[in-house]
């Protein structure tokens, strides 16, 4: 499990899983297409051919929800005005 943390969840859908880059692709066209198992757009989780998810969260969701999920990675974006708790 990997988390992908924004301060506000909807910040994580524009910055990253609705975002287009200077080359016209979308973020999630960066991660070859043969190690999608599958992809939940409202959810905003991918799950990978080998068993990982990667999934968008922000912390002013109830950040509870992902308690004893024991991630592997966190990736913050935004740190410094995200919900300290």
């Amino acid at each position: 499990m990997y988390y992908y943390i924004f301060p506000e969840y909807e910040q994580g859908r524009k910055a990253f899983w609705d975002n287009i880059d200077n080359d016209g692709l979308t973020m999630l066209e960066h991660i070859p297409p043969e190690l999608i198992e599958k992809k939940n757009d409202q959810s905003m989780q991918i799950e990978l051919v080998n068993g990982s998810l990667i999934q968008v969260i922000g912390t002013d969701r109830k950040i509870d929800n992902i308690v004893g999920t024991n991630p592997v990675g966190l990736l913050y974006s935004e740190y410094p005005i995200s919900d300290p708790r």
